[in-house]
């Protein structure tokens, strides 16, 4: 039996960018020191999917922001790999072609159904003797011993660096073949989906769409235009938080 061959995985969830993304940035690194290459994959989780709090709004915003974090990714030699099962399934398949070193992702704010699952991976990973390693995106913070502490912990978040897009890796073919997924968009009165959508939206609200939102707000026709209309891009990862505070901060 041949050996498998080796690599690093970033579980991509609510978190569809490649700038200011610590584990696709500390993957890379690390994958570069051992010289082992990383595999990025998403899923459409069955159990996430049809659930009575998503719809088909969110599966085409995300099925726009995978278009665009697909094509981003392969331009950092990056492939991204789509699923459409659940998460147990998905990592069984990708151990059957691969020896995975460790795995990279962010925590997920979700909901239940999402938190019994990665409780349930943890296991699953440790039992496997595969390190899984979470990093914090946004200003929830875990195991918080004191709400005294918050403000302090989320000022320090706030404060570090954006992470710059990692260069370097170029990695030929995986083995690994996406799922047919059925992509569901076409609905024009959606918010459009992706990294670049999200960096462009929240640029138009500081440069000139925020001057009309103290009065704006108060009005619904002119509070469609008044407010930042970032909220999904959030929500999604598609921007982060750090960098809606990072960029406030500059015009200010």
């Amino acid at each position: 039996m041949s050996q498998k061959e080796k690599i690093i995985l970033v579980w991509y969830k609510r978190d569809l960018r490649i700038s200011d993304h610590r584990p696709l940035s500390d993957a890379r690194d690390i994958g570069k020191n051992k010289n082992i290459p990383v595999i990025a994959f998403y899923s459409f989780e069955p159990r996430v999917t049809s659930a009575p709090d998503f719809s088909d709004f969110h599966r085409q915003f995300i099925e726009e922001s995978l278009i665009d974090l697909r094509e981003s990714l392969r331009s950092i030699g990056v492939p991204l790999i789509i699923f459409e099962r659940n998460i147990s399934d998905v990592m069984k398949y990708i151990l059957d072609s691969y020896a995975v070193d460790s795995v990279f992702s962010h925590e997920e704010t979700g909901n239940a159904i999402t938190y019994e699952r990665d409780i349930m991976m943890g296991k699953y990973l440790k039992a496997k003797g595969i390190t899984w390693t979470e990093y914090p995106t946004n200003g929830v913070v875990r195991r918080l011993l004191s709400r005294d502490d918050w403000t302090r912990i989320w000022q320090s978040r706030m404060m570090e660096p954006i992470l710059i897009v990692p260069q370097g890796q170029q990695y030929g073919e995986t083995q690994l073949i996406s799922d047919s997924w059925q992509k569901n968009i076409g609905n024009p009165h959606i918010q459009r989906g992706g990294e670049k959508e999200g960096q462009k939206t929240l640029a138009s609200f500081l440069v000139s769409r925020g001057r009309k939102y103290m009065g704006g707000m108060s009005r619904p026709i002119e509070g469609q235009e008044a407010s930042s209309r970032i909220s999904v891009y959030l929500a999604y990862g598609c921007i982060s938080l750090k960098q809606v505070v990072h960029m406030t901060w500059a015009r200010m």
